[in-house]
């Protein structure tokens, strides 16, 4: 898990390397569960969870979940059917560990923990600069460099009361020395070294959407879309803001940067009417998740990428409906 823009995506395609392990793709149980209203019995959570995009991206379903599992699907039991999912999942490419790679879940560690005492989270790190830099390219990013950073200032303040139960890795460090890193993860993990992790080209079933803010591949990356760089003066306001985070996990302060007062007048202007814009947009976003039955996983994906539709990495209608044909395959197994 990590705030978005982290480097989940990558660290999962490492890991999911290892021959023993599969962890499912943002299945995000402990998310979505809390966005749902609260008066929803737990047959409707989970069938809400079903109608889910998180859901969507395993490509099965809970009747498939069930007829793999000896006990099959019970309501009462939610968590169980999440862990069924991740179980089945890590059945399907023939591995006996299993887990979640859910950037949405740095905010429900401690429901997480309560329901699964033995589990190891391993939290991803990225300089809050780089992460807000990213969100900016993304469609379902905000686009408020201030929503973003104070975003990120609070999923890393929520996992601050849970540090010494989980392991962190900074996403600098795991590209600078992987073999080190990954080793500390699958030791913490209780796993033993593999050096298929440190080659997921070659090692990892594509089970990953095929969305633009996702290829970590090394092709893939060669061919991406160029991304827009913060403006110095915008790059010392996140460092500012987020300085005791840049404290905790060691990334220097930047230099400063000043701005005339006109120039603090426009920014705040410019702040407020963002600000106005995302709450409008989430206030949309929430009514239509609170209705029964859910959305469908592609008027959710619409819906969420509609937040920035300008981005540097926007979808365009040929990548959408190639998301929509790739929702109707079946996972390739390893």
């Amino acid at each position: 898990m990590g705030v978005p823009r982290s480097g989940t995506t990558l660290l999962r395609r490492h890991l999911n390397a290892h021959p023993d392990l599969h962890l499912t793709f943002e299945a995000s149980w402990f998310g979505v569960r809390a966005s749902q209203p609260r008066g929803w019995s737990p047959a409707q959570r989970l069938a809400g969870w079903e109608r889910s995009l998180s859901f969507a991206w395993q490509r099965l379903s809970l009747e498939e979940v069930a007829r793999t599992s000896l006990d099959g699907i019970d309501c009462a039991d939610e968590h169980a059917a999440f862990a069924k999912l991740m179980r089945c999942s890590a059945a399907r490419m023939g591995k006996p560990r299993w887990g979640d790679k859910s950037p949405a879940h740095v905010t429900h560690v401690g429901n997480l923990l309560a329901a699964f005492p033995d589990a190891r989270i391993v939290h991803i790190v990225r300089d809050p600069v780089r992460v807000v830099q990213s969100l900016m390219a993304v469609p379902w990013g905000n686009p408020s460099i201030l929503g973003n950073t104070l975003t990120a200032r609070a999923l890393l303040n929520r996992i601050e009361p849970f540090r010494d139960r989980i392991h962190e890795v900074r996403l600098e460090d795991l590209l600078a020395d992987p073999r080190t890193e990954l080793n500390r993860i699958l030791d913490y993990c209780d796993l033993p070294w593999s050096d298929r992790v440190l080659d997921p080209d070659a090692h990892t079933v594509e089970d990953t959407p095929p969305l633009p803010w996702l290829r970590t591949r090394r092709k893939d990356r060669a061919q991406a879309r160029p991304r827009p760089k913060l403006p110095a003066v915008e790059a010392h306001r996140v460092s500012r803001v987020t300085k005791h985070i840049r404290r905790r996990y060691g990334y220097p302060a930047l230099p400063h940067v000043s701005r005339s007062f006109g120039a603090h007048v426009v920014r705040a202007l410019d702040d407020i009417r963002e600000g106005v814009g995302v709450m409008r947009f989430l206030l949309g976003l929430r009514r239509l998740l609170r209705t029964a039955p859910g959305p469908s996983a592609v008027e959710l994906f619409d819906a969420v990428n509609g937040f920035h539709p300008d981005a540097a990495l926007a979808c365009t209608s040929e990548e959408r409906q190639q998301l929509v044909d790739w929702l109707s395959t079946s996972v390739e197994t390893g």
